[in-house]
């Protein structure tokens, strides 16, 4: 999986048409962030906020502006621009503290599950960004609340049992397929603009 990709699009815009096509490109990213538009026939699934809390606009020279989604902020970040393997939750959760042994010597952890795994959907209004002819970004109250990670227990969760035991449930998170919103947008510019 590839880290902190960059897509270029060379254009001759003049810099002030530049700065409105980055405004324009960040509330597009923003949108497809929030599950209110579709890229190239793609809408997120689930969106939480914690995706658009990442993305941000600056103006870094005269004629250079960058739309950035940030990972080191917001992990998924990189799932959703770049897909990840399938991975096998038991192998990576049944060690430490919370893993006890049963009698016939097979670890196992009690797993909270929350019956609805899903925050209601954010939708950006016109307050929640602010912008400027240098960069824009979502408001720092709203960026905060959007990128908190929903509590992993509350009152309505229900607990399985995770277990090494031969025949148990492999918990295994499937392969995620990239939706590449990033790739997507430079795409889209690079035909409409680049030179």
């Amino acid at each position: 999986m590839p880290s902190h990709a960059v897509y270029d699009v060379y254009t001759d815009m003049n810099p002030q048409e530049l700065t409105e096509l980055a405004s324009e490109t960040f509330f597009a990213w923003i949108k497809w962030a929030l599950g209110q538009s579709s890229l190239d026939g793609k809408k997120l699934a689930h969106p939480s906020g914690r995706y658009a809390s990442a993305i941000t606009w600056k103006k870094t020279g005269v004629a250079k502006v960058s739309v950035i989604a940030d990972e080191d902020a917001i992990p998924e970040v990189g799932a959703i621009e770049y897909g990840h393997p399938a991975v096998s939750l038991r192998d990576s959760m049944l060690f430490g503290a919370n893993v006890r042994m049963s009698k016939d010597g097979y670890a196992y952890r009690y797993i909270p599950l929350r019956p609805n795994q899903w925050r209601p959907t954010p939708t950006l209004q016109a307050n929640m960004a602010v912008g400027s002819s240098t960069g824009g970004r979502l408001r720092a109250g709203v960026a905060r609340m959007w990128a908190q990670p929903r509590p992993w227990v509350d009152k309505n969760s229900n607990f399985r049992t995770m277990s090494n035991r031969p025949g148990s449930s492999p918990w295994i998170i499937p392969e995620f397929h990239p939706y590449a919103p990033g790739k997507i947008l430079a795409d889209i510019l690079r035909e409409a603009f680049g030179k």
